[in-house]
């Protein structure tokens, strides 16, 4: 932001305040913050008092002088972020589980649901922690009085959202991940999973990012395994690579991590210059 956009934003809120509601611009959107008191039915807040209550805020957006309304959500919001290095203004609406994308397009409004079919609700930056994923964000529920508002969300370019969704920040272009795999028919399938496990680890080249992964081989009466599933980044299919205690020792799942990837694995260039990880 230039500076006399930030002494702008700065008015703004200045004048909102006095008015009981906090504004700020973002290109040609309009994010306007409201208090009010809500009771803690447990649900949401810490107490579980029925008689408290907390002050929270509770967002609006305008767009071009137009209010924004989310299909199933409509014109509140809990959350909402800025994309500060996003190819154009955009917004991140979080409503409890819910996120939507909004994008100014110059003579038009852009709004995308992202992974609605999770039960997911983390934000994951698989490129903020010196190229690598840095842990979830699960804290943007109800905002408080008490917390920080929050108002952009920064950090890299590839955001894992809800387990289910690779969204680049940068070019505001979506990709829906498959975090499973399963091969057979009948009682000869074999299944791997790795839809509730976090991101270890992206690929020098951003190709590839990697999941740890849980599987079930029917045709050997069910035996378990684990796995690495490395998700392209471009299509967000995954590919399996079943881990060897033997060749790649590990005490469990969870030593799993960037560490043991670089200590046990390295990442070589594949079909399409896509990248995949084979033993040192």
């Amino acid at each position: 932001m230039t500076a006399a956009g930030a002494l702008a934003a700065t008015v703004l809120f200045g004048m909102a305040a006095a008015r009981g509601a906090e504004t700020r611009q973002a290109g040609l959107f309009e994010i306007t913050a409201q208090t009010h008191r809500i009771g803690d039915s447990g649900a949401f807040l810490r107490s579980g008092n029925p008689f408290r209550t907390e002050k929270v805020r509770e967002y609006t957006v305008r767009w071009n002088g137009k209010p924004v309304e989310v299909p199933v959500i409509g014109r509140r919001f809990w959350q909402a972020l800025d994309l500060p290095r996003a190819r154009r203004p955009a917004l991140l609406l979080i409503t409890g589980p819910r996120m939507h994308l909004v994008v100014d397009e110059g003579d038009r409004l852009d709004i995308r649901p992202l992974a609605p079919e999770s039960g997911s609700d983390s934000l994951q930056w698989l490129d903020s922690a010196s190229g690598q994923p840095e842990r979830p964000i699960r804290s943007l529920g109800l905002d408080r009085i008490a917390d920080t508002p929050k108002t952009t969300l920064d950090g890299g370019r590839w955001l894992y959202v809800n387990r289910r969704l690779l969204l680049d920040t940068h070019a505001l272009s979506t990709v829906s991940v498959e975090p499973w795999h399963r091969r057979g028919q009948g009682e000869a399938v074999v299944e791997i999973n790795a839809s509730t496990t976090d991101a270890i680890a992206l690929s020098p080249g951003r190709t590839r990012f990697v999941l740890p992964a849980e599987g079930q081989n029917y045709t050997r009466n069910g035996e378990r395994f684990e796995a690495l599933m490395l998700i392209d980044t471009a299509s967000g299919k995954p590919e399996v690579l079943r881990l060897d205690r033997a060749r790649t020792p590990y005490g469990t799942l969870f030593d799993v991590d960037a560490a043991w990837i670089v200590a046990r694995l390295r990442w070589v260039a594949g079909d399409g210059g896509r990248e995949t990880l084979v033993a040192r």
